[in-house]
């Protein structure tokens, strides 16, 4: 079993060209996607209301079992969702022992 971590910053995860035919499976259904976003919109901004070294202040791990393009897309989307692309507050690992 493998773990990589990555974390959210200003720019958005990079996903390698050579994965467009996994791209063209889905990975969430539309509801799903809308839900995910809606989770990491919520933890955004309850976050923003800590300064940077608050105590209560937390990070935000997402697991993912499938595949490691699944972490890929959500922190993509915690990406696209941050008001403050310079502030951490979503890390990921993939449990997946494969890209696909």
């Amino acid at each position: 079993m493998s773990t990589s971590l990555a974390t959210t910053r200003s720019a958005p995860a990079k996903i390698p060209q050579h994965t467009n035919e996994i791209y063209s499976r889905k990975l969430f259904s539309k509801c799903a996607e809308r839900q995910i976003e809606r989770k990491l919109r919520a933890y955004e901004a309850h976050q923003s209301q800590f300064t940077k070294f608050d105590p209560n202040r937390y990070l935000v791990l997402i697991v993912t079992t499938r595949s490691l393009f699944r972490l890929q897309h959500i922190l993509q989307l915690a990406s696209s969702v941050m008001r403050h692309p310079g502030r951490t507050v979503f890390v990921g690992a993939s449990l997946s022992s494969s890209g696909a």
